[in-house]
């Protein structure tokens, strides 16, 4: 013979309080028993057993607590004084799968008035709990066997409570296929425990997390509270400020399956992250804030947040990754142990290998005294740390990089950064470059910015990739040891350079410095009391812009088609060694000739077949050069008296000297007269010497 549902439906309400599963229904519909086998069989199980004491262990479990148990499950109260006297006794002797079933039977069909009620519209609950699930194509799992529990609690004899229970299995179906409003909750003290099943420490104290969408608030009491939601699908959200724990050192929450997980931090405030698991977002509001086991989640700085994170990891060759979504002026990021922080647990006295930043929203990192504290510091001197920046939004850092050794060949690394990375690099030491200071670093692929001027020569020694897009380097440069600035420089299009006050830059890149077919320009155009002497001699891939500033600049270009910009006050200009075609630019008469023939430019190894004097700035172009006349005035400021006043005002022409005075004897000189008297050569006019013997034409001008 075979049972009736609805005595299956009430067995598992009495054994499991929860509603049954479709396919354990089937298999007991389908099952050639009595309703005695079956309850016996039910009270075997591995799922009674872990729910009673009594029955896994009947020698050392508490019958009266099964007892009442049953009672809950069958009408929602303990046994009355007599039948619990009477039941514990039969159950002291003979805690038999068969004497347990005869218990439970007992209880189910003697059942009478106000209980008798309440059992059936317990088990019809059920069922349609069950039937409803079933039709929405709901999984039946353990969270939510978990919400049928809570629904069945609510059940008792009347009609309300039964309309109550219809609705509430409505608003379920609702929340776990689309999720629905749930409970606020609020943590009381620490310890709490807050599941679909208990709750302890927590107000509201007779709601549970369900499958809705669960507002919980930890207050400040999240270290040692466990929180469980039933449900993946949903969308709950903890809110939690971390406080310094002065006796553990570390707050260490139990979370599981809560989607958002939003914490603010203060100073002191240490998180031990490796118990929460499955996680949606795990998010850093603002405040100062240590994460321990940062390796576990990525963490995730909200829009708006400022502070220190600090993170440590239980594997020195782990990964922390670090998503950036919109972080302000305030925000630091370091790797490792600073600051007198004692985390008493070993585990932790690990760096990463690799700190990944994700910029998903345009960020700023930088401290909030970049004089003292570094924006990205490493800080554990066995171990090197990269910093890979990655995303496709802008990242601008401002402030020291510090890494944990001196000769550390860590990397600031921003090769699959899309968005521009804008770095304006401090440095700690007020005297001289922080030794500490980052040594390498990558830019990604947009128009990225790289700025060195918080100290003379803070880039030196530092070698800079500014891989894809149109890079800027802007650094102060001085004295003898800025003749190294540019060795390790890379893929950098444009190098500004800014004067340290009466020290003049010298500068040697090697051939490295211009990637082959690529250019780059090297401008000085801001020095007014400082020289520039760039030697370009050793480049032979590129090309090469240099531009002096205001005094006597000397500019020397590679092998390849360069073009060099003196600017103002006698400058000497090379073409440099090899066959290229360069182009000398003037901006203004002032950059050719200070003073008359007192203070003029100086050409060496221009190339009559293919170098260019770019003269458009001031005026004069290749349709107005007359040809290239010989001198043979005593002295160079009369054989340039003598050409004007052959060639008239507002003309141009060359000259080759041919005089009496040495220093300028056989070299040939570019004039342009202005339109004063035509026999004085004086401030207003162009005039430029080219060393050697030359025969200029019209293809010599732009």
């Amino acid at each position: 013979m075979t049972v009736d549902q609805n005595s299956i439906v009430g067995l598992y309400v009495i054994y499991f309080n929860r509603s049954p599963d479709p396919q354990g229904l089937t298999f007991w519909q389908s099952q050639d028993v009595t309703i005695e086998e079956m309850a016996a069989q039910f009270g075997a199980s591995p799922e009674a057993k872990s729910l009673y004491p009594f029955l896994a262990s009947p020698t050392l479990g508490d019958p009266v607590a099964f007892i009442n148990e049953i009672y809950q499950n069958a009408f929602g109260r303990d046994a009355d004084d007599a039948g619990l006297e009477y039941w514990s006794g039969v159950l002291e002797q003979d805690s038999s799968p068969e004497a347990v079933a005869e218990f439970v039977l007992a209880v189910a069909q003697g059942a009478q008035g106000t209980d008798r009620v309440a059992l059936q519209n317990r088990a019809d609950i059920a069922l349609q709990f069950t039937q409803e699930a079933l039709n929405a194509g709901i999984p039946f799992t353990a969270s939510l066997f978990a919400t049928s529990s809570q629904i069945i609690d609510t059940v008792t004899f009347t009609d309300e409570s039964v309309a109550d229970a219809e609705d509430a299995i409505e608003q379920a179906i609702i929340d776990i296929i689309g999720g629905g409003t749930g409970t606020t909750f609020t943590l009381l003290e620490q310890g709490a425990v807050l599941t679909a099943a208990a709750s302890t420490h927590v107000s509201p104290a007779d709601k549970f997390l369900s499958t809705a969408n669960d507002q919980i608030n930890g207050t400040v009491f999240l270290d040692g509270s466990v929180i469980q939601d039933p449900s993946t699908s949903d969308n709950d959200v903890l809110t939690a400020t971390i406080l310094p724990d002065v006796f553990d050192f570390q707050t260490i929450p139990f979370i599981s399956k809560i989607e958002d997980i939003k914490l603010t931090g203060s100073p002191g405030g240490v998180v031990d992250i490796a118990n929460i698991t499955d996680v949606k977002t795990l998010e850093f509001v603002t405040g100062n804030i240590t994460v321990l086991t940062s390796e576990k989640h990525p963490l995730n700085l909200a829009e708006g947040y400022a502070g220190t994170l600090t993170v440590l990891q239980t594997n020195k060759n782990s990964q922390t990754t670090i998503n950036l979504n919109g972080t302000v002026a305030g925000t630091r990021i370091v790797d490792g142990l600073v600051d007198n922080l004692i985390i008493k647990d070993t585990r932790f006295q690990n760096n990463a290998s690799q700190i990944n930043i994700v910029v998903k929203a345009d960020s700023v990192l930088k401290a909030s005294d970049t004089t003292t504290n570094p924006t990205i510091r490493d800080t554990q001197t066995g171990e090197n740390t990269n910093f890979v920046i990655s995303g496709d939004k802008n990242l601008t850092i401002d402030g020291a990089v510090q890494m944990a050794r001196g000769n550390s060949t860590a990397q600031l690394d921003a090769t699959a950064l899309t968005g521009k990375l804008t770095l304006n690099l401090a440095n700690i030491l007020s005297t001289e470059v922080d030794p500490f200071s980052v040594k390498q670093i990558v830019g990604g692929k947009s128009d990225d910015s790289f700025t060195l001027t918080a100290i003379t020569n803070q880039l030196v020694g530092v070698a800079i990739n500014g891989s894809d897009g149109e890079d800027t380097i802007t650094a102060s440069l001085g004295d003898e040891t800025s003749i190294l600035a540019l060795n390790r420089v890379t893929n950098v299009e444009t190098v500004i350079v800014k004067q340290t006050s009466f020290v003049n830059t010298v500068l040697n890149p090697n051939d490295s410095f211009v990637a082959s077919g690529k250019s780059a320009t090297v401008d000085a155009s801001s020095f007014t009391v400082s020289k520039l002497t760039y030697d370009g001699s050793l480049e032979t891939n590129g090309t090469l812009n240099i531009i002096g500033g205001a005094l006597k600049d000397t500019l020397e270009g590679g092998a390849k088609n360069d073009t060099l910009t003196g600017g103002a006050s006698a400058d000497t200009l090379t073409g440099g060694p090899g066959t290229g075609n360069d182009t000398f630019v003037y901006k203004s008469i002032a950059d050719s000739n200070f003073d008359s023939t007192i203070a003029f430019d100086t050409i060496t190894d221009f190339q009559v077949a293919g170098d260019v004097l770019n003269l458009k700035a001031v005026g004069f172009t290749s349709t107005q050069f007359l040809g290239t006349f010989e001198a043979k005035q005593d002295t160079l400021l009369d054989a340039a008296k003598a050409v004007s006043f052959n060639i008239g005002k507002n003309a141009l022409a060359a000259f080759t000297y041919t005089g009496a005075e040495d220093l300028f004897k056989d070299n040939t000189f570019v004039l342009g007269t202005n339109n004063s008297a035509i026999d004085v050569v004086d401030a207003g006019d162009l005039f430029i010497q080219l060393t050697d013997d030359l025969t200029l034409t019209s293809v010599n001008f732009a």
